[in-house]
C-alpha cells in the first residue's frame, strides 16, 4: 500500500489503465479515479500518455470545446462578492464552505 492506496505491479498496469479507461473519461477524470485506490511510480504520466493514444479520445476532443476563463471583478469592499459552496462528507457531515473574495475570509459551518 502507499498511501491507503494499492500499488499496482508492473504486469497488471496495462490491465489497470485499460479498466480506468473504459468509458474513455479523458485524462483529468482518470487520474482523479486512479487516485481514489491505485498508485505506481508516473502513474499520471502513464495515464496521459493513454489518453492521448486513445484514438476515440482523440477524435471527440472537439465536441467539448474550452471553456474561456471567467476573469471575475475586483471587488471594492468585504462581503460584496461572496464564493460559497459545499464540502463533504467530511468526517461524517457536510459543511459550508463562504469565502469573502475582497479579504479572502473564511466561514465553515457544519
Amino acid at each position: 500500500f502507499w498511501q491507503n492506496r494499492i500499488i499496482i505491479p508492473t504486469t497488471l498496469r496495462k490491465c489497470a489503465l485499460n479498466k480506468l479507461h473504459e468509458a474513455h473519461p479523458g485524462i483529468v477524470a482518470m487520474k482523479s479515479l486512479a487516485r481514489l485506490a491505485i498508485w505506481w511510480p508516473n502513474i499520471d504520466k502513464e495515464i496521459e500518455r493513454y489518453v492521448r493514444g486513445c484514438e476515440e479520445c482523440q477524435r471527440h476532443l472537439t465536441d467539448f470545446p474550452e471553456t474561456p476563463l471567467y476573469l471575475w471583478n475586483t471587488p471594492d469592499y468585504p462581503w460584496e462578492r461572496l464564493h460559497i459552496d459545499f464540502l463533504g462528507p467530511y468526517e461524517g457531515q457536510m459543511w459550508l464552505v463562504i469565502i469573502d473574495a475582497y479579504s479572502r475570509w473564511l466561514e465553515v459551518f457544519p
